[in-house]
């Protein structure tokens, strides 16, 4: 979502065997209208917007890389562009920092770094979770604050401090919990569970809650709250 709660980013992707990343879309939630943001070519996949409307997503090519693209169509920028793979890109709502997933040093794990790449932290490994082995971390997101960020880690949805230390499971490892997305008062997380949008409470023992069934968009809550996106088939 960008700032105005009416325009959404997306990808249009291909699942055919393996995923390839296709275009950026820049779709108005009120008028149903779209146009390109890149080309169909572009490889691209996981759009994240930042406060600013500066858009990164993940290069579909290896080694993946994060790159930032403006919403005029200007000049694509590499972002992230190591020997590593970088993938899961997300901008921060409150400052120029992004929370991305890379294996550099030969272990995947989450990191944070500044927008201009100046200085980076590695925040969470699959240690930290008392996994054994490699564990696969997708989807994070910084907390609306930026203090926090939620991601999955293995099949859980998992909250760590943005400057590291201890992660706190949200989610039971009994069930595949997919694409975490915060509301703005950072009280609840959204995800999906198969084909169910669920949300359950930051912080608090009550069970998740079931918001929709029959979706299979990964959802992202709009800056305001008030709409979170899925797809019902």
């Amino acid at each position: 979502w960008l700032v105005d709660d009416r325009h959404i980013v997306a990808d249009t992707t291909d699942f055919v065997g393996v995923f390839n990343g296709g275009a950026l879309h820049l779709i108005d939630s009120e008028s149903n209208s779209s146009w390109p943001l890149t080309a169909s070519n572009a490889e691209a996949a996981y759009p994240s917007v930042g406060p600013d409307g500066r858009i990164i997503y993940v290069r579909q090519h290896a080694p993946y890389d994060l790159v930032e693209t403006p919403l005029d169509g200007g000049p694509r920028r590499e972002v992230r562009a190591t020997d590593w793979p970088e993938s899961f890109g997300s901008w921060s709502r409150v400052a120029d920092e992004l929370v991305y997933v890379s294996s550099r040093g030969g272990q995947p794990a989450l990191w944070v770094s500044s927008g201009g790449g100046s200085w980076q932290r590695r925040i969470v490994t699959a240690k930290d979770l008392s996994e054994a082995g490699d564990v696969s971390f997708r989807s994070p997101e910084f907390s609306p604050d930026g203090k926090r960020v939620a991601y999955i880690g293995g099949r859980q949805i998992w909250i760590s401090p943005a400057s590291g230390g201890r992660p706190i499971a949200v989610t039971s490892p009994e069930q595949q919990a997919i694409t975490p997305t915060w509301c703005a008062d950072g009280k609840w997380i959204a995800y999906r569970l198969g084909d169910v949008l669920m949300k359950v409470q930051v912080g608090g023992s009550a069970p998740a809650m079931k918001i929709l069934e029959g979706t299979n968009l990964s959802p992202a809550w709009s800056p305001d709250g008030k709409w979170i996106t899925a797809s019902i088939e």
